[in-house]
């Protein structure tokens, strides 16, 4: 069964679809990695290159709206890497079509269930609306993480995102995503304001208000990142020995292992355990 994780923040452009380029671009040396891109910009589209001209039932939309298999809109990206995209702005009428279904919140569960055994890890990029989508990620995945882009108002969403989390898993009987943690993006340690929101963040760890959860390492403000996602490549291979990617690579160990220390699924515990030494060794 696959390790499904979930990038979600209640505001846009705090870098949820570059955090999920960068774990795939690391989990693809250990397993087999599908994105799911389930905001209607369909970002992971353009950074992975990808020039699939897929109708709009071949997309997360057509399987949640209309029901059609998933495996009919898998998009082979690069090497142990595939793709589905969102269907672009068609992915909106999920939350107006399906609010008033009986367990609405079930149907990503249920919809996507036949491609767990056929990846190692699901990617989950999400829009920044709090809508359907939401709660069908948060019953979905077995993992959220949390971006947080260093500037006041991306902090107070991510705020926002945990309360909305913690709220609706209270509300329903279904198992819910657990809040794996926060990654501080395009931290630059010359700016006091991003040494503050550091702080503040650290702040949430320590009084236990992350379910849980814990601060990541934090990632750089580089130009490395603009410059790979405008060769619509992966990180380590538009710069492979870069101070950057080496971050990135270190944030992916972390992850991996916090996922293991909050009990994995037993079908993946050894690979979970191999995966420090893999990242090390084959990138």
């Amino acid at each position: 069964m696959a390790i499904k994780i979930s990038i979600m923040n209640q505001k846009g452009g705090v870098g949820k679809s570059t955090l999920v380029n960068i774990l795939a671009d690391n989990l693809r040396y250990i397993g087999r990695v599908l994105i799911l891109d389930l905001d209607q910009q369909n970002n992971q589209r353009t950074l992975l290159g990808v020039k699939d001209k897929s109708e709009k039932e071949h997309s997360a939309a057509g399987i949640l709206l209309h029901g059609y298999r998933p495996e009919t809109a898998i998009i082979p990206a690069t090497s142990n890497v595939d793709l589905i995209s969102s269907g672009s702005k068609a992915i909106e009428g999920v939350d107006r079509s399906c609010k008033n279904q009986d367990e609405s919140e079930l149907l990503l569960k249920k919809r996507f269930a036949s491609l767990e055994d056929k990846y190692d890890y699901i990617l989950i990029d999400s829009n920044p609306t709090m809508n359907l989508i939401h709660a069908n990620i948060t019953c979905y995945a077995d993992y959220i993480i949390i971006p947080c882009d260093m500037e006041m108002l991306s902090f107070a969403a991510t705020r926002s995102i945990i309360y909305f989390i913690e709220s609706f898993s209270s509300k329903i009987k279904y198992p819910t995503a657990k809040i794996l943690g926060i990654v501080p993006i395009r931290f630059d340690p010359r700016r006091n304001v991003d040494d503050m929101i550091l702080e503040d963040l650290k702040v949430l760890e320590e009084n236990d208000m992350l379910s849980g959860g814990v601060i990541f390492p934090s990632l750089r403000e580089s130009s490395n990142m603009k410059t790979t996602q405008s060769r619509k490549k992966f990180l380590s291979d538009t710069f492979p020995k870069g101070k950057l990617t080496e971050d990135c690579k270190a944030l992916a160990e972390s992850i991996i292992a916090r996922i293991n220390e909050t009990g994995a699924k037993n079908s993946h515990q050894e690979s979970i355990l191999q995966t420090q030494q893999s990242l090390t060794t084959q990138i």
